[in-house]
């Protein structure tokens, strides 16, 4: 596999950016501002989330 494969997946990484958390409001500028700088979430409060799709299929 070459590395030219992965070009359109990067430009799809690269166009997410920048994002905004919606829990404290902070801003990630790229991908790799993004993994230096987030944080695990503080203890008590559930990481995941439950959805149900149309015809009772359950999600994480």
């Amino acid at each position: 596999m070459d590395l030219h494969d992965f070009a359109g997946l990067k430009a799809l990484l690269d166009s997410a950016f920048p994002k905004k958390c919606a829990s404290c409001g902070y801003v990630y500028r790229s991908a790799e501002h993004f993994f230096i700088e987030t944080h695990d979430m503080p203890q008590g409060r559930p990481c995941l989330k439950a959805a149900i799709e149309d015809g009772g299929v359950i999600l994480v």
